[in-house]
């Protein structure tokens, strides 16, 4: 089965394409291998390795600079969202005293009947 190249337009074998998993027709790129080669060689002569232009480090800085304040401001509102409270367990915890887990429902049962223990209620059940 043949397969028409975009760039070159001449129809090649399936076998001229590389493969792209986004493509939703066949799964092949639009350009076949030797016009992909001219194309990334072309890219890499003329010194294009990105599309995005990066921003300089002179520029950042002084972007940091002029916007100290907006910036130091972001930061606390940040740490103040990822901060998580501390939790401990005390006494009146309701997390370790007042539930009653299946698993300790299990257990209790588990001692009573093996080892002929009484069933000692939890507290809040």
């Amino acid at each position: 089965m043949l397969k028409r190249c975009n760039k070159c337009e001449e129809f090649k074998p399936r076998y001229e394409f590389s493969k792209r998993a986004m493509t939703k027709g066949d799964g092949l790129q639009n350009r076949c291998k030797s016009c992909a080669a001219a194309y990334h060689a072309n890219r890499l002569s003329l010194g294009i390795k990105n599309k995005r232009a990066k921003v300089s480090v002179e520029a950042s800085k002084r972007y940091r600079i002029k916007n100290a304040e907006k910036i130091a401001e972001y930061q606390r509102a940040y740490q103040a969202r990822k901060k998580k409270p501390e939790i401990k367990p005390d006494d009146n915890d309701y997390h370790y005293n007042k539930v009653e887990t299946k698993q300790n429902k299990e257990d209790r049962l588990y001692r009573s009947v093996i080892f002929g223990m009484p069933s000692i209620p939890v507290s809040g059940s």
